[in-house]
């Protein structure tokens, strides 16, 4: 079975979410963490976390997870979209998430040459899903125009923003000092237990 055309126009009775996510970068961090509210929901899909951290390092690839839900009985497809496709991608840009199951998608930011000004991004992630057939594909949603709100579907939408943090100055070195008698009793220590031993 394939899409028919009338499933995406204005006639159509289609409900469609959209799903927008948060992105904070982070300098420096070894992995990704969830922030702030951890679920987003919309009719028909729910998103784990809806903020995510990437930890922020000069001229290295980045990725993290978002866990998308189906929440119905029915196939949800998935669009995944960026408003800064060279920078940043998602991975799978299209799916079709099975009912009552979960599907992970990667956020990957590309290797980057320079800190961003200001810590500042402007960068907006979207996921929309709309109810499908059973049995529809990926390539059955980059055909048709499921998620347009012209043609008379509900979009459920979720948005993830990106948003950089400043990373925590580091410590200041301490120096280690040593006096002669905490060398004294280190070696005696060390003289003792050989001896004992």
């Amino acid at each position: 079975m394939h899409l028919g055309f009338l499933q995406f126009t204005k006639k159509s009775d289609n409900k469609v979410d959209n799903v927008t996510l948060q992105v904070i970068c982070v300098l420096p961090t070894s992995s990704c963490r969830l922030l702030g509210p951890k679920i987003t929901t919309g009719k028909l899909i729910e998103v784990k976390p809806t903020k995510i951290r990437f930890p922020f390092e000069l001229e290295k690839q980045i990725s993290c997870s978002i866990f998308i839900s189906n929440k119905t009985d029915d196939h949800i497809a998935l669009k995944l979209t960026s408003t800064n496709s060279v920078d940043y991608s998602i991975r799978p840009s299209m799916a079709i998430i099975l009912p009552r199951s979960t599907c992970e998608v990667i956020v990957l930011m590309e290797e980057q040459r320079k800190a961003p000004r200001n810590m500042r991004c402007d960068v907006t992630f979207s996921i929309n899903a709309v109810v499908a057939f059973a049995g529809a594909t990926a390539k059955d949603i980059v055909a048709h125009k499921m998620f347009f709100r012209e043609s008379g579907n509900t979009v459920d939408m979720v948005k993830l923003k990106d948003i950089y943090v400043s990373p925590p100055k580091p410590p200041s070195p301490v120096p280690e000092r040593c006096d002669k008698r905490s060398l004294y009793w280190a070696s005696a220590t060390t003289t003792l237990r050989k001896f004992c031993n």
